[in-house]
Protein backbone atom coordinates (compact mmCIF):
# COMPACT_ATOMS: atom_id res chain seq x y z
CA UNK A 1 0.00 0.00 0.00
CA UNK A 2 1.69 3.23 -1.05
CA UNK A 3 1.94 5.93 1.61
CA UNK A 4 -0.44 8.18 -0.32
CA UNK A 5 -3.25 5.59 0.09
CA UNK A 6 -3.08 5.88 3.87
CA UNK A 7 -5.40 8.14 5.80
CA UNK A 8 -3.85 10.72 8.09
CA UNK A 9 -4.53 8.63 11.20
CA UNK A 10 -3.00 5.56 9.55
CA UNK A 11 0.04 7.61 8.49
CA UNK A 12 0.44 8.75 12.10
CA UNK A 13 0.27 5.17 13.40
CA UNK A 14 2.83 4.02 10.83
CA UNK A 15 5.23 6.86 11.61
CA UNK A 16 4.97 6.17 15.35
CA UNK A 17 5.58 2.47 14.73
CA UNK A 18 8.60 3.28 12.53
CA UNK A 19 10.11 5.53 15.19
CA UNK A 20 9.47 3.02 17.98
CA UNK A 21 10.87 -0.02 16.19
CA UNK A 22 13.26 1.45 13.64
CA UNK A 23 11.39 -0.43 10.90
CA UNK A 24 11.24 0.74 7.33
CA UNK A 25 8.08 2.40 6.08
CA UNK A 26 7.14 -0.63 3.99
CA UNK A 27 7.49 -3.11 6.86
CA UNK A 28 5.67 -0.72 9.22
CA UNK A 29 2.74 -0.50 6.82
CA UNK A 30 2.67 -4.29 6.44
CA UNK A 31 2.74 -4.80 10.21
CA UNK A 32 0.00 -2.25 10.84
CA UNK A 33 -2.13 -3.88 8.11
CA UNK A 34 -1.64 -7.36 9.58
CA UNK A 35 -2.58 -6.11 13.03
CA UNK A 36 -5.68 -4.43 11.61
CA UNK A 37 -6.73 -7.64 9.87
CA UNK A 38 -6.23 -9.64 13.06
CA UNK A 39 -8.23 -7.11 15.06
CA UNK A 40 -11.09 -7.14 12.53
CA UNK A 41 -11.11 -10.94 12.50
CA UNK A 42 -11.13 -11.08 16.31
CA UNK A 43 -13.98 -8.57 16.51
CA UNK A 44 -15.92 -10.49 13.88
CA UNK A 45 -15.53 -13.75 15.82
CA UNK A 46 -16.50 -11.95 19.00
CA UNK A 47 -19.63 -10.66 17.29
CA UNK A 48 -20.60 -14.20 16.23
CA UNK A 49 -20.09 -15.44 19.78
CA UNK A 50 -22.23 -12.59 21.10
CA UNK A 51 -25.03 -13.50 18.66
CA UNK A 52 -24.86 -17.15 19.75
CA UNK A 53 -24.95 -16.08 23.41
CA UNK A 54 -27.98 -13.85 22.80
CA UNK A 55 -29.80 -16.70 21.07
CA UNK A 56 -28.93 -19.12 23.88
CA UNK A 57 -30.27 -16.70 26.50
CA UNK A 58 -33.42 -16.14 24.47
CA UNK A 59 -33.96 -19.90 24.17
CA UNK A 60 -33.38 -20.34 27.91
CA UNK A 61 -35.94 -17.65 28.71
CA UNK A 62 -38.46 -19.25 26.36
CA UNK A 63 -37.89 -22.67 27.90
CA UNK A 64 -38.23 -21.20 31.39
CA UNK A 65 -41.51 -19.53 30.46
CA UNK A 66 -42.71 -22.81 28.98
CA UNK A 67 -41.88 -24.64 32.23
CA UNK A 68 -43.85 -22.13 34.27
CA UNK A 69 -46.86 -22.63 32.03
CA UNK A 70 -46.54 -26.42 32.33
CA UNK A 71 -46.58 -26.27 36.14
CA UNK A 72 -49.73 -24.18 36.19
CA UNK A 73 -52.77 -26.43 36.81
CA UNK A 74 -55.35 -26.46 34.08
CA UNK A 75 -58.17 -24.34 35.46
CA UNK A 76 -60.72 -25.85 33.08
CA UNK A 77 -60.47 -29.23 34.81
CA UNK A 78 -61.04 -27.81 38.30
CA UNK A 79 -64.54 -27.29 39.69
CA UNK A 80 -65.98 -23.89 38.90
CA UNK A 81 -66.18 -21.51 41.87
CA UNK A 82 -69.39 -21.72 43.89
CA UNK A 83 -71.92 -18.96 43.46
CA UNK A 84 -74.14 -17.68 46.28
CA UNK A 85 -77.04 -19.83 45.05
CA UNK A 86 -74.83 -22.96 45.01
CA UNK A 87 -73.68 -22.28 48.57
CA UNK A 88 -77.26 -21.94 49.76
CA UNK A 89 -78.14 -25.28 48.17
CA UNK A 90 -75.19 -27.07 49.80
CA UNK A 91 -75.88 -25.45 53.17
CA UNK A 92 -79.55 -26.49 53.17
CA UNK A 93 -78.83 -30.05 52.07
Amino acid sequence: MPPAALTSSQRLLVSRFMRATGASERSAIKTRTRRGKRKRKRNEEKGEVMEEEKQRRKDAKTAEGQKEEDHEPDRRLADPPLTAADRDKTASA
